[in-house]
């Protein structure tokens, strides 16, 4: 999925030529973050204009909702889905250098996309920080894992990450993310996510088939519901910090997705790692955990 505009993310020796429509493409990012009400249009009206191919997608991303102005997200979304747009996608920057988190900010833009996913019957697809720059800190593993799997448990169905290398010559910007773009050298975060990337595959078949119903917390941020006992199939859990979403299937099985919410500047996923014990209500009678590593479903 290649973007149509230069971006200044280009590496040093000249990167592949993506305007051609070469049968590898699979889709269009048409726009980056539009802002006032000229630019809105012109991307929404670059994606329509794409339609006319219906072997590709085409998208514009959106800016994080607390700085989408003139106008604000909700016409926007409304806008882009009724000229055609197949999925929303957006961005939300909330990890600092300083090693505090806008987890409030998180949930809360989350929530709104996953209602509006609902509403229009639109997919959308949330990202994960990989680049240090400004304020935003270089994410550790733990924080990507936090990222991308509380974007799942909201209802994400596409996941990805800002950015795969860096620019070169930014001031206030690291030149590295998850490869050196000098040499395509990997980073530390490239196993990070690589190991994150093929579990989420492995669970790509399940995911994709599910409807979100709910997403309550333990120790919810502002805005965010919290966990009640005796309310859903779950009617208790035990955890230092967690979330849980509520799927279910085109059959109407009902699924879980437990997430723990521990992570920080330069922590492990070892370091933040957690356990929890769940209580079932009374009319479950069995339950299938499905394990991460190959997608199996065990008792």
């Amino acid at each position: 999925m290649a973007y149509r505009q230069p971006q200044g993310f280009d590496l040093p020796a000249k990167a592949a030529d993506f305007t051609k429509n070469r049968e590898q493409i699979v889709g269009w990012l048409t726009n980056d973050e539009p802002s006032g009400m000229p630019a809105v249009v012109a991307s929404i009206t670059a994606v329509n204009a794409l339609r006319e191919d219906p072997t590709r997608w085409a998208l514009f991303n959106l800016l994080p909702p607390g700085a989408q102005n003139n106008p604000s997200t909700e016409p926007i979304i409304e806008a882009a889905v009724r000229n055609g747009m197949p999925l929303l996608s957006y961005d939300a920057y909330v990890i600092h250098a300083n090693g505090r988190d806008n987890a409030e900010a998180h949930f809360r833009y989350l929530d709104q996309f996953r209602q509006a996913s609902l509403r229009y019957n639109t997919p959308f697809w949330a990202f994960a920080l990989s680049i240090k720059h400004f304020s935003y800190r270089r994410p550790s593993e733990s924080d990507l894992r936090w990222n991308h799997y509380t974007n799942l448990a909201y209802g994400a169905k596409g996941l990805w990450y800002f950015t795969y290398w860096g620019p070169t010559g930014w001031e206030n910007w690291d030149t590295v993310a998850i490869v050196d773009p000098r040499n395509g050298a990997k980073t530390e975060l490239y196993e990070y996510v690589k190991t994150l990337n093929r579990a989420v595959l492995n669970m790509g078949d399940v995911l994709l088939g599910l409807t979100s119903r709910d997403v309550v917390h333990t120790s919810p941020p502002p805005g965010q519901r919290p966990f009640m006992p005796n309310k859903h199939w779950i009617i208790g859990i035990r955890a230092t910090d967690a979330l849980i979403g509520f799927f279910q299937d085109g059959n109407g099985t009902q699924y879980a997705l437990l997430v723990n919410k521990r992570h920080g500047m330069g922590k492990s996923a070892e370091e933040t790692a957690d356990s929890m014990a769940l209580t079932f209500a009374p009319a479950v009678r069995s339950v299938t955990a499905v394990n991460w590593l190959d997608g199996t479903p065990a008792h």
